[in-house]
């Protein structure tokens, strides 16, 4: 991809998120970090088991290899797409447990944020008349 469309992607990118908050949708994106030695690791255990193999393509083992490549490429990603609308999360990723309590964690407190702000921006509502109509509603 070259460096003029990389930064149409994340104009698009960027876009999209905003109409989204704009919408009053919580976006909540999550970058999730593993060491070049522990994706091999997992591939190595994957490909072990007929009944994982099928998880790690031809693809999957050619991008491990340029991992340096990806890493360059994911940092810019992450410098050019995190705003104060829709932050990203790295998420140390190689204890799968901690990954987990993290991203909960995380969903959790962005969520209650998001709710306070609702709450502090709620519109007031007109009181209504507590005496029911003088006539029944008829067809």
């Amino acid at each position: 991809m070259s460096s003029e469309e990389l930064s149409g992607a994340f104009r698009d990118i960027l876009s999209f998120e905003e109409q989204l908050t704009d919408g009053r949708a919580v976006v909540i994106k999550f970058f999730l970090y593993i060491s070049k030695e522990e994706q091999k690791k997992r591939f190595k255990k994957l490909l072990a088991n007929k009944s994982t193999a099928w998880k790690v393509t031809r693809r999957s083992l050619e991008e491990n290899e340029r991992y340096s490549d990806y890493l360059l490429i994911n940092e810019e990603m992450l410098e050019r797409t995190d705003t104060g609308y829709a932050p990203w999360t790295i998420v140390e990723a190689e204890d799968k447990n901690f990954a987990s309590v993290k991203i909960m964690s995380t969903v959790l407190y962005r969520l209650e944020t998001e709710l306070k702000k609702c709450r502090e921006h709620r519109p007031v509502l007109p009181k209504l008349s507590p005496e029911p109509p003088k006539e029944p509603y008829r067809n």
